[in-house]
């Protein structure tokens, strides 16, 4: 048994993926193994003297193009197992075993890694033993490579570690006869167990305890190709297999040499090919000659672009970036010709030119055909009704095909759609497995999820976790939201000034409203920054003048107020008049007549105490409307939380049993009148039951509030002393504040 290690597109990889990938052909459809154009695109590997021949034509009479190799006799590893269901020898699974082992750790020696092992990518015989860095076979099923994937290959690069993971799956499979975790139901669920560190339970035995160590979740702990390589040498092997046979068998292979590239120039080993014109292999060996940066490259592509084969125009399209006229034409001819990448690439386009139906023509065209960025902008063009008539049920399942590939956009999107219509725990799974590839939005989704006291998931200390990691790459809402968290101090999150205000600092570097807002405020009051009161005015005044922030307008007038009452004044109406609600509310405050009521009017659109404001002045006669009017605006008042409304609704009540609770739950949101109020009704005891140790806590609350009546009736308790200790001087001293903020004593 021999073994060759077949390297495919070893550089520029993702450069050149899509314009290679012609057509998705299956082996299954051939005598021979074909190879698609990945696999011809370096000629790097040692099969490559055994070409019997090209193919430029597949079995539908389709363009595409397969290498040929006498292989024949060979089937997938994945094929036997979960398709034929067979079981292999014991002696051939060790053999297997050995063989990619002794693969990987020269592979590994060399510096290199594979870029996607499994075991599809496995061809066996009796007689050989074929690894390939790609999968020849289609990804058709639910989980893809993601059955072989090493759970940090969702947010780092390819590396040693990530092939034994790969390698532990491939060794589960042949000893189980299935795939690691196999009874997932997605994609998605597969890899949120792994990341969970989720483990099968099976019979311990060296080999198993062996494979469960390849499959770790941290990487460290994984044995190296070469120490897995060693232990098969010392006789970890499949049950039932002599030693002898595998020491025999290790003998013959361990110094077998590294196949891996193929000396000679192109233009001379394949002149031949170059010879019949045609396009497909000009194509192929004109990108390989461009590349290396042979100008005939560029001749061999433009000759099959002309030839109207489709991948070329598209290659043709990026060549020709710099003559944007040009390089449309050929992008609109390689679409014309079906190329799937260059239809997608025209939807990008027309979407960025605001042509929507036209974007939504080239997507959808792209979506049926499996293409990512046509799930993607088709899906979500159909679910918010852009460019195309609303689908919510089409677009659903465009971006569920597309997160199910592992796409971390689709997951994003349809996780942010879950969540808002209430599939939390979906949408929350999708999210994050968005955000673990790498997706900021994904992860500032999540982070802010977790800052969101109305969500299930609330955990503040996880969302600063998340809200500084994003920080750091530069999202700017990022730094907000930690600012804002560590100002305030929550649950688990210990109130950090200064932190706190350097976060303001940076984001407000950003141009960030809120942040420089915020950075101005600390400036001002010294929180968690050397205090600058002038710094911190100039910088809400350059956000209000020159930059003209509405909400700093607002801050501005109240910072101003009392030093200039008509430059205050100017602020707050164009505040306002840009629609700031609380702008609206305080100018109307401050205005008298109809410019008062209109302003109160607009206000009450938005704030519950404009809206009982409104209602006042309507009762009044201070603005048009009738009483019915009046009352619905209370009542609007009332129900979106207006303690005043509510407490002046629980005494025109009383003594109703409603009024009480209305002014019970206006005490318990801590509203001064009401806390007086059931106070003095606690100390009567009789509308409610009397409970003087509890009045006297409502009522000195109150007072200590300012409230002119709670200040006097606690005067009153302390002069008296018959239920706190007796404190004449301290009951004047309320008494006094009582009559002073116009509390006029019966």
């Amino acid at each position: 048994m021999n073994g060759y290690i077949i390297r495919l597109n070893e550089s520029n990889e993702e450069k050149y993926l899509r314009v290679f990938n012609v057509n998705n052909i299956s082996p299954r459809g051939y005598d021979r193994i074909i190879y698609v154009i990945d696999a011809f695109h370096n000629l790097k590997h040692s099969l490559i003297d055994r070409i019997d021949c090209l193919y430029t034509k597949s079995t539908e009479g389709k363009p595409t193009l397969g290498v040929q190799s006498s292989i024949q006799d060979m089937k997938s590893l994945y094929d036997i197992i979960h398709v034929d269901r067979k079981e292999l020898s014991p002696l051939l699974k060790t053999k297997v075993f050995a063989t990619i082992s002794m693969l990987l750790s020269k592979i590994h020696e060399e510096g290199m890694v594979l870029s996607q092992l499994e075991s599809r990518s496995i061809l066996i015989s009796e007689e050989k033993v074929i690894l390939s860095s790609r999968s020849i076979d289609p990804l058709n099923d639910k989980f893809g490579i993601y059955q072989w994937f090493a759970p940090e290959k969702l947010h780092t690069m390819n590396s040693p570690e990530s092939d034994v993971y790969s390698l532990g799956v491939i060794l589960y499979e042949l000893l189980f006869g299935q795939t690691y975790l196999f009874d997932s139901s997605d994609r998605n669920e597969l890899m949120e167990r792994r990341l969970k560190g989720e483990t099968p339970e099976i019979e311990s035995s060296p080999l198993s305890d062996f494979i469960l160590k390849c499959l770790s979740l941290d990487p460290t702990i994984r044995p190296t190709s070469k120490e897995i390589f060693l232990e098969i040498e010392k006789g970890l092997v499949f049950p039932g297999t002599q030693l002898d046979q595998t020491l025999e068998y290790i003998e013959s292979i361990k110094h077998m040499p590294l196949e891996i590239c193929q000396k000679g120039p192109i233009e001379e080993r394949y002149s031949l090919f170059l010879r019949v014109s045609d396009p497909v292999i000009s194509f192929v060996i004109g990108s390989i000659l461009n590349e290396q940066g042979n100008s005939k490259g560029l001749t061999l592509i433009e000759s099959s672009s002309k030839a109207f084969f489709a991948p070329a125009q598209f290659c043709m399209s990026s060549l020709l970036e710099s003559d944007q006229k040009e390089s449309l034409i050929e992008l609109r001819n390689s679409a014309t010709g079906g190329y799937i990448p260059a239809i997608a690439k025209a939807g990008i386009l027309a979407l960025q030119n605001r042509k929507f139906n036209e974007a939504a023509m080239f997507f959808s065209k792209a979506a049926e055909n499996g293409d990512i960025l046509g799930l993607t902008n088709f899906g979500n063009m159909l679910l918010i009704g852009v460019g195309v008539a609303q689908n919510i049920e089409l677009g659903l399942k465009y971006l569920r095909q597309g997160a199910d590939l592992g796409d971390s956009n689709c997951q994003f999107i349809l996780g942010s759609y879950l969540v808002e219509t209430g599939n939390n725990d979906e949408g929350m799974k999708l999210l994050i497995l968005s955000g673990k590839q790498g997706n900021l939005r994904a992860q500032s989704a999540v982070a802010f999820d977790l800052c969101d006291e109305k969500s299930p998931n609330y955990n503040p200390p996880a969302a600063l976790q998340l809200l500084k990691g994003l920080a750091k790459t530069g999202v700017v809402d990022a730094m907000v939201k930690a600012g804002l968290l560590l100002k305030e101090g929550t649950e688990g999150v210990e109130q950090n000034y200064e932190q706190a205000a350097e976060y303001f600092r940076q984001a407000s570097e950003k141009n960030m409203p809120i942040a420089a807002l915020e950075y101005a405020e600390a400036l001002i009051q010294g929180k968690g920054v050397k205090q600058d009161v002038k710094k911190g005015t100039d910088l809400i005044r350059e956000w209000a003048e020159k930059k003209g922030n509405p909400d700093a307008m607002l801050r501005y007038a109240v910072l101003i107020q009392n030093q200039d009452k008509q430059e205050s004044l100017k602020y707050l109406k164009r505040s306002a008049d840009a629609g700031i609600p609380s702008a609206m509310y305080l100018f109307a405050q401050k205005s008298v007549g109809s410019e008062r009521a209109v302003y109160m009017k607009k206000a009450a659109q938005k704030l519950a105490i404009a809206q009982y404001t409104y209602s006042k002045m309507i009762t009044q006669g201070e603005a048009p409307g009738t009483q019915a009017e009046a009352d619905e605006y209370m009542n609007q008042s009332i129900n979106n939380g207006c303690e005043a409304a509510k407490y002046e609704a629980g005494i025109k009540s009383l003594p109703n049993t409603s009024g009480v609770e209305l002014i019970k739950d206006s005490a318990a949101k801590g509203y001064p009148p009401a806390l007086s109020t059931l106070g003095i009704l606690m100390l009567e005891g009789t509308i409610v039951e009397k409970n003087i140790e509890d009045a006297v806590k409502l009522i000195r609350a109150a007072a200590m509030d300012g409230y002119p009546e709670a200040m006097y009736h606690y005067s009153k308790i302390l002069a008296e002393g018959t239920v706190v200790e007796k404190n004449v001087e301290l009951a004047k001293e309320f008494l006094k504040r009582a009559e002073e903020n116009g509390y006029k004593t019966r």
